[in-house]
């Protein structure tokens, strides 16, 4: 029963918000998108102020399927705004939400992951930059990664 609840939301929720396509013009990087819970909805904006992005709003829906591995091409060398929302609906309580935005600059032809971690209650968000060590591959804190002022969501 709960889980035909969340289906149910998501598909509300998802609908209202355009899917995120990078322009064709402009220079992109990667993003790889990345959770460790489930029912994770997580969206694009133009601004810290949750204006609404030109290239449409969602970026992904997270389930237990997808978890890692989405991948996006979103645009490069300019601010780009990340938010991701898990909200948890039981039939017993009034439930919960978590919402975490996050502001960066990703640089063209670059990779980036977005990590959305939910513990104890709390949480967070971390911007990634991928980096060539000794021949491996690592990620490393994006310097630009900064918490947004306002938690943005559009549902």
């Amino acid at each position: 029963m709960n889980k035909l609840i969340v289906i149910a939301l998501s598909l509300i929720v998802t609908s209202c918000a355009t899917q995120y396509k990078a322009p064709i013009k402009s220079a992109t990087a990667t993003l790889e998108i990345e959770s460790n819970i489930e029912n994770v909805f997580v969206q694009n904006f133009r601004n810290e102020e949750c204006g609404e992005s030109p290239n449409g709003t969602r970026l992904a829906f997270l389930t237990s399927k997808n978890l890692t591995g989405v991948k996006k091409q979103i645009e490069a060398n300019g601010q780009f705004v990340i938010s991701f929302k898990r909200a948890h609906l039981n039939a017993y309580t009034s439930g919960w939400e978590c919402t975490s935005t996050a502001v960066f600059k990703p640089i063209a032809d670059e990779t980036y992951r977005a990590m959305y971690q939910f513990k104890d209650n709390k949480c967070g968000l971390v911007i990634l930059r991928r980096e060539m060590k000794n021949q491996r591959e690592v990620f490393v804190k994006d310097s630009s990664f900064r918490k947004a002022k306002k938690s943005c969501f559009k549902g």
